[in-house]
C-alpha cells in the first residue's frame, strides 16, 4: 500500500465533494509526458465533516488502484476496522458487569454514556465515532472534536469523556487494542482540555446549605403540612451527615439509643426498595446475578456506603428523643403496625399508593424538601452571597448545611471529612467503635441544632429546654390501631 505522501485531499466548496490528487500506478517511464499524478472525486455522499470517513475511503481506493497496476476498477468500500468502539462496547460493558469493583449506579452510568453520546452522537463532527480505528484514527483532533461535541454543563461534558477514557483504559489493559497503545485521552493536549473542564466544573458547582437559623425554621415552625416521616428524617441527616441512600437503608438495629453516647452505624445504602429481607449486591452476585437483572429482584437491594464508609456516628439529645417518638408512635402510624428490628427506620407508608406500608424505599426528596421549606417560609432556592450563583436546595443540601455548620463550629475539615464517610474508616477503627463514637461526639456536639421538634399535633423537648424538663411530651398523640 502507498505511503501518506502518494496522495492529498481536499473539500471543493463549488463542487460540494471532496477531490482526491494521487500518484498514478504504475508510474510513466522515463522521459515520457503522461501526468505523474492524476485526481479522483469522492463519493457526494461524504460530506464536509466526514474527511475521516473520506480518508479511510480513499486509501481503500487506492489499494485497489495499487492491487489493479493503474487499471480503473469499481469504487470500493473501506472494510470496517476489527478494533472500533461499536465491536468492543459489548465485550467492554460485560467486563464491567462482572466486575465487583463498580458499583451499580456506575455500571448504569457507564452504559447509557456509551449508548447516548458515544455510538450515538449526532452532533459528533464526523460520520460515525463508534467506526472509528481506535488504534489510528483517535488522534487529538478528533478527541477534541468530540469533547467539544458534547452537550451540558463542564462537570457532565467530564463525566462523559472520563467514560471514554476508561473504555480505551480497560482495553489497552485486556490486549483487545493493541497492549503498546497510548490511551488517546491522556495526551497532553487533550489532558488540558480535560483539566480545564475540571476547573470549570468546579467554578460551576453551588454547594446549597441552610443556615443555623433556617435550620430551627424548619424543624420547629408549626404546621400539619410537614409530616412527621420527613421531619424526623431531617433532623436525623442534618445532625449527621448522612448520604440519602444511607438514611433510607437505615434499620432498626442500626440505632444505638439506650448507651451512654447514642449513635447510629451507617452499614449499608438502599439501591433499590422494596419488601424485607434486605439484600446485598455481594449475595446476589455470590448467586450469579447479574447485574442486568437486578431489577428482576423481589426485595430490596443494598450495598456498601459509598467508599466502602462504614462508620460510626453519634446522636444528639434531640435527635434521640426525635427517634425515640418514631419508634413508640409515629413509625405506626406512618406504616399502619408496629416496628419491628429488621424495619427500615423510614419505610413506606400508608399515603404511597406505590408499594405497600413498611416497606425498604426511595422517595423523590428533592421536590419535597423544596415543598417542605415553602411551607414554613424559607426559599426554595439558594444564593450564594458572593458570586450570587443559585442553586436549587435538595435532600443533598442537608448534608451540606452538617459539613458547613460543623465548619463554622470551628471543627477540622479533616474531622468533617471522617464523619461525612468521605474516606474509608481503617481496621483497628472499626474495632473500636465506642472510643470513636465518644471521640466523634464532641464534634457533633458543635451543631447549633434547635432543643425541640414540632412535629403534627407533638412538640418534643430535651432535657434543659427553657419551658420544660421532659425529654418527650406525647399526650397529645395516640397511636392507631394497624
Amino acid at each position: 500500500m502507498a505511503g501518506e505522501r502518494s496522495w492529498s485531499m481536499a473539500w471543493n466548496e463549488k463542487q460540494g465533494q471532496f477531490i482526491a490528487r494521487y500518484r498514478v500506478f504504475p508510474p510513466p517511464p522515463f522521459g515520457s509526458t503522461d501526468p505523474l499524478w492524476a485526481t479522483k472525486r469522492l463519493p457526494k455522499a461524504f460530506k464536509r465533516h466526514q474527511s475521516l470517513d473520506a480518508e479511510r475511503w480513499l486509501i481503500g481506493w487506492y489499494a485497489q488502484h495499487h492491487r489493479n497496476a493503474g487499471v480503473p476498477g469499481p469504487n470500493v468500500e473501506v472494510q470496517a476496522a476489527d478494533k472500533t468502539i461499536a465491536l468492543l462496547a459489548d465485550r467492554w460493558l460485560a467486563y464491567r458487569e462482572r466486575d465487583d469493583g463498580t458499583a451499580l449506579n456506575t455500571f448504569v452510568g457507564y452504559r447509557r454514556t456509551l449508548k447516548n453520546w458515544i455510538l450515538t452522537n449526532d452532533r459528533f463532527p464526523h460520520y460515525r465515532i463508534d467506526h472509528l480505528d481506535m488504534e489510528q484514527d483517535f488522534n487529538s483532533e478528533v478527541c477534541l472534536a468530540w469533547i467539544d461535541s458534547l452537550c451540558g454543563r463542564a462537570t457532565t461534558q467530564l463525566r462523559y469523556a472520563e467514560v471514554l477514557k476508561q473504555f480505551f483504559r480497560d482495553c489497552i489493559a485486556h490486549g483487545w487494542v493493541s497492549a503498546d497503545m497510548f490511551n488517546p485521552l491522556d495526551r497532553p493536549i487533550v489532558a488540558r482540555r480535560l483539566s480545564h473542564l475540571r476547573s470549570t466544573s468546579d467554578d460551576e458547582r453551588t454547594t446549597s446549605f441552610l443556615t443555623a437559623a433556617q435550620v430551627a425554621t424548619l424543624l420547629t415552625t408549626p404546621t400539619s403540612k410537614v409530616i412527621d416521616y420527613r421531619r424526623v428524617k431531617y433532623v436525623l441527616t442534618v445532625a449527621t451527615g448522612l448520604r440519602e441512600g444511607e438514611v433510607q437503608g437505615l434499620m432498626w438495629s442500626d440505632l444505638h439509643l439506650d448507651g451512654p453516647t447514642p449513635y447510629v452505624f451507617v452499614e449499608r445504602q438502599l439501591i433499590r426498595g422494596g419488601p424485607k429481607p434486605l439484600v446485598h449486591i455481594r449475595e446476589l452476585r455470590r448467586q450469579g446475578i447479574a447485574k442486568t437483572d437486578f431489577m428482576n429482584v423481589k426485595t430490596a437491594i443494598a450495598s456498601d456506603p459509598k467508599r466502602k464508609s462504614k462508620r460510626p456516628l453519634p446522636l444528639l439529645p434531640i435527635v434521640v428523643a426525635a427517634l425515640r417518638f418514631w419508634w413508640r408512635l409515629g413509625w405506626t402510624q406512618h406504616a399502619g403496625r408496629s416496628p419491628e428490628v429488621d424495619d427500615p427506620v423510614f419505610s413506606s407508608g400508608q399515603r404511597n399508593a406505590h408499594q405497600p406500608y413498611g416497606q425498604f424505599c426511595t422517595s423523590d426528596s428533592a421536590e419535597l424538601v423544596r415543598a417542605d421549606l415553602d411551607r414554613v417560609g424559607l426559599p426554595t432556592e439558594f444564593v450564594d452571597a458572593q458570586t450570587k450563583a443559585s442553586a436549587h436546595f435538595s435532600f443533598h443540601s442537608l448534608r451540606h448545611t452538617f459539613a458547613t455548620l460543623l465548619e463554622a463550629g470551628g471543627v477540622e475539615r479533616s474531622r468533617i471529612g471522617e464523619l461525612l464517610g468521605h474516606k474509608a474508616a481503617s481496621v483497628a477503627a472499626k474495632h473500636y467503635i465506642g472510643t470513636l463514637v465518644e471521640s466523634r461526639a464532641s464534634l457533633v456536639a458543635q451543631l447549633p441544632l434547635p432543643n425541640r421538634i414540632q412535629l403534627r399535633g407533638t412538640l418534643i423537648k430535651v432535657a434543659g429546654d427553657e419551658d420544660s424538663g421532659n425529654v418527650i411530651d406525647l399526650e397529645k398523640r395516640r397511636a392507631r390501631r394497624p
